[in-house]
């Protein structure tokens, strides 16, 4: 039995929205289709609009407009402000983090920064004496990519980088209390594993980073993930580490306006007086 014109417009309406209520129980598709998930919308559109502007039907304006909007949440909504928690005065950490893409003259850059902690991705043997000279705790991690941590606070590396963990877990000693930092560089998803670039599997990214978001949730204090996550804000994983890992996206204590794939989050629970 056929669906009649005036059942297909309702269903065609709603079916964008469909995507917030299936999109954590796709797996790995989630997080494929939710990197390219503005495309799709664009292209339902302009579909939309061309099967309108062709054959005038204004119920053709109605899906495209209810598929824009729906886009437009599932893309905006990541970017809205969160509530990172009080701060305890005189016991703030300044933590930063970037990915210098192996850019030797970026030192003065990052030190302009004034982070009480510094975790820089992807960087080069050029950075390591000049950094050292202004945090007199460091930790360089001469491998495939490097990564470093530059800390004026004490710090000890409590795991190194494994198969299960791309990057360091460290206790630091914060004015307020000892915090643990992930300091990460995640594979970037690829649709294999295969070539020189550092990249993984789109399911061993996904195992990697609930790994991480276990962790966490494991962990009895406070908690700092830094690093480039190579993870969509659109993403189940991000989703992991926001809900199952308790972590609070630190980009959003205000409006944020554009996607981020590396992030540095903090724990939410547990004591703030580290922070």
């Amino acid at each position: 039995m056929r669906m009649t014109a005036p059942l297909v417009t309702p269903v065609l309406v709603v079916l964008p929205w469909s995507w917030f209520l299936v999109s954590d129980r796709l797996g790995v598709l989630t997080d494929v289709l939710a990197v390219v998930l503005p495309l799709l919308g664009a292209l339902t559109v302009a579909l939309a609009w061309l099967v309108a502007r062709r054959w005038r039907r204004r119920r053709a304006y109605l899906v495209g407009s209810s598929a824009a909007l729906a886009v437009a949440v599932g893309v905006l909504s990541p970017w809205l402000p969160a509530d990172a928690g009080a701060v305890a005065p005189g016991g703030a950490v300044t933590v930063a983090g970037g990915n210098v893409a192996d850019v030797g003259d970026s030192a003065s850059d990052l030190t302009d920064l004034g982070a009480d902690l510094l975790v820089v991705v992807e960087m080069t043997n050029e950075l390591v004496e000049p950094l050292s000279a202004v945090y007199p705790h460091s930790y360089f991690e001469d491998g495939d990519p490097d990564f470093g941590v530059y800390s004026r606070l004490p710090f000890r590396v409590l795991e190194g980088p494994s198969p299960d963990l791309p990057g360091l877990r460290l206790a630091v000693e914060g004015p307020g209390g000892a915090f643990v930092l992930y300091a990460l560089h995640v594979p970037r998803p690829w649709f294999t594993d295969a070539g020189p670039a550092y990249q993984v599997s789109a399911p061993e990214h996904a195992r990697l980073v609930e790994l991480v978001a276990l962790r966490v949730a494991a962990e009895e204090a406070p908690v700092v993930v830094v690093g480039d996550l190579n993870t969509s804000d659109r993403s189940r994983q991000y989703r992991q580490l926001t809900g199952r890992a308790g972590l609070v996206d630190a980009m959003r204590g205000s409006w944020t306006v554009r996607p981020r794939w590396g992030s540095s989050l903090r724990c939410c629970s547990g004591s703030t007086t580290s922070w």
